[in-house]
Parts: structure tokens; sequence; C-alpha cells
């Protein structure tokens, strides 16, 4: 798989290109229908499989207020993707300028002109164009015009709810993991660069790795059994998401950190792979040092019995 950042520096080969859009957040079970449809479509007309997705979520432009948390960073769309067997990935930075861009340049400049797409594969949410304002009708009407080849993705269902980021992101956020890994076809993972913390939990015989995880989706406030995974190992591990009320009383930010059994190696700087598996607890504030170490004693207890079977 070719990764091209930007429109402008994709030089379109020889073959014949079946182009999608989107910006797979999660890149889960409806995703992989559509892309499926992409490369069946690609082989169909003898020619290659193309994504165009953002770097970005449209909406930290169009609509701040209204941006959701990522599933998922961009370097693990990419890794997804690039498993799924798309031939191309475009990654476009969705900019102010990138926004004001109208539809029907967008079609006209970008996807005829510059990317030269010959069959276009669009999924039931498909909008673009600025103010959002095309959407599949719009994109099948310009395809009849040009002659392009067409074709339509239904929604994926299961269990009678529509398999998409926002359900994905709700699942997340209750905790509901089966859900999670039911839409994603595989067990939901934060990826996070380990920052320096207080270091508390190292005063306290538990160090743990401080997790940067701006903008994207957590679960709710507690203590979970969780798997972490470090050079391809994995190990047990302890993961918390709250305010640590028991060291800052008055403070509303959430971090979220974690215990990695039996490893004390420095991580600062590193990316961490995190797999919350099962919730135990929610965040509590104790009075002393002691009653939290504890607690946390019972914690690793409890996981060690839950990821045994993991």
């Amino acid at each position: 798989m070719k990764v091209i950042h930007g429109t402008h520096n994709f030089k379109p080969p020889s073959k014949p290109i079946a182009l999608t859009l989107g910006f797979f957040d999660g890149v889960h079970k409806g995703h992989k229908l559509l892309i499926d449809k992409l490369i069946e479509t690609s082989k169909k007309i003898n020619g290659v499989s193309v994504v165009l997705t953002f770097d970005s979520h449209p909406l930290r432009i169009i609509a701040p207020d209204k941006l959701p948390p990522k599933i998922m960073t961009l370097t693990q769309r990419l890794e997804y993707l690039e498993k799924l067997g798309v031939d191309y990935i475009i990654v476009q930075p969705f900019d102010d300028k990138f926004a004001e861009i109208t539809a029907d340049d967008f079609l006209n400049n970008i996807i005829r002109k510059k990317i030269k797409a010959k069959a276009i594969v669009g999924g039931y949410d498909c909008q673009f164009g600025k103010n959002r304002k095309g959407n599949l009708n719009y994109l099948k009407h310009f395809a009849e015009k040009n002659n392009w080849i067409f074709l339509e993705v239904p929604p994926l269902t299961i269990d009678n709810k529509i398999v998409s980021s926002t359900e994905i992101r709700k699942a997340i956020q209750i905790g509901n993991f089966s859900l999670v890994e039911n839409f994603l076809g595989r067990p939901w993972t934060i990826r996070a660069i380990v920052v320096k913390g207080h270091r508390v939990g190292r005063i306290i015989g538990f160090p743990t790795a401080n997790l940067n995880v701006d903008f994207l989706t957590l679960p709710k406030e507690g203590v979970y059994a969780a798997l972490a995974t470090i050079d391809d190992i994995r190990y047990n591990a302890i993961m918390y998401v709250g305010t640590r009320p028991t060291f800052d009383r008055n403070s509303s930010d959430l971090v979220c950190e974690v215990y990695i059994m039996g490893f004390s190696d420095d991580l600062y700087g590193k990316w961490l792979t995190v797999r919350p598996v099962e919730y135990l607890r929610e965040d509590i504030k104790f009075d002393s040092m002691e009653k939290l170490k504890k607690q946390i004693f019972i914690d690793v207890d409890k996981s060690f019995e839950i990821l045994n079977d993991v």
C-alpha cells in the first residue's frame, strides 16, 4: 500500500482508479464492507483501489463544538486500512482552505481531474464539499453525468443497530467493550504516547505509564483490568481513568494511567498500546496512601483472575 500525503502529491497510475472517501475512524465492520466493495470494483475494471481520507476530522474546522473524540490515531487508521488490502491511501490535510471547496469543485477538480477516478464507491452517510452540501445522491448524479461506475454501499446492521463510529464511541464511553469488539471485528485498543506524570505511583510501589490521550475516546472513569503491549510483548495491566481525587482533590483534569505488571523500564516518549478488558471499580477518593495501596493490591489480584482467561 502506498500512502500519499495530499492530493497534490498523487500521481495517478496507468490503471483505472476505483475510489472511496471518508474519515474511517475505527475502521469498523461497516468500513470493511465498503473497502471490500471498493477492491471488488477495482478488480472488475482491472484497476487499483484508492481511499481518500483526512488527517483530522472535518468537524475540527467546520464545527469545533461538535468535534467527537477519536477512536484511534491516524497511524492506526492507516495500519488497519492497509490490512484490508487497499492499494493507495491519500491523506488530505483538512484545513480552512480545503473546507471552502464546494462539492462541485471537489468532484470536478480533485476527484475527476486530479485523481482521475473512473469508479466511485459511496457509503450511505457520505458527505463532502463546503457546508457538507455533497451527499450520496449528489455523488451518484455526478458519476452518471461523467459515465463513471457508481456503487452505493448500504449501512451494515448488527443486532438491529447500524454499525457506525458514533455508536462505537458511545459504547466505549460506557465501557461496553463486547459491543465495541463486535462492531470493530477485533478488540478495541488505546494507542498513545507515554508522558511524564506526578510519579506518585512509583512512590507507593505501583509505577504507572501516563498516556497522552488528548482527543481520544475514553471509557467511563474507573479502574480496568487491561492488557498492555510493548514491542509485541503482552503484559497484564491495570488501567485507570479519572481525576486522581486522592491526590488532586480539586482537579477536573481527566488522566489515563497504566500499571504494567512485571515491567519497570522507562517508557517516556514511547508508544504504548492498551486494551481495556473489564471494568473493575469506580474511581474512589481514599483517606490515605495506605488505603489506596491496599486497594491496588486487590485490583491486581482481580485483574490476574480476569486476564488469565483472555
